[in-house]
């Protein structure tokens, strides 16, 4: 699937699908789920209900464009 690289959480909405990368490896995939963008981080939920927060200043976000 195609992706598009995002700069900041303000880019970011609810439910979209993300890769959170480092060096090019995908560390974290999964959904947006809460976005605080005056920290510049947000929450996602992978597809086995894994939570996490991520935060841009640690990976390379990755967006899935839709087809």
């Amino acid at each position: 699937m195609e992706t598009e690289r995002v700069h900041s959480s303000a880019e970011l909405v609810r439910e979209d699908k993300i890769e959170a990368r480092r060096q090019g490896v995908v560390h974290f995939a999964g959904h947006v789920h809460e976005v605080m963008p005056k920290l510049d981080l947000f929450w996602a939920t992978s597809d086995l209900g894994e939570r996490r927060i991520i935060e841009f200043s640690e990976y390379s976000i990755h967006r899935h464009l839709l087809q």
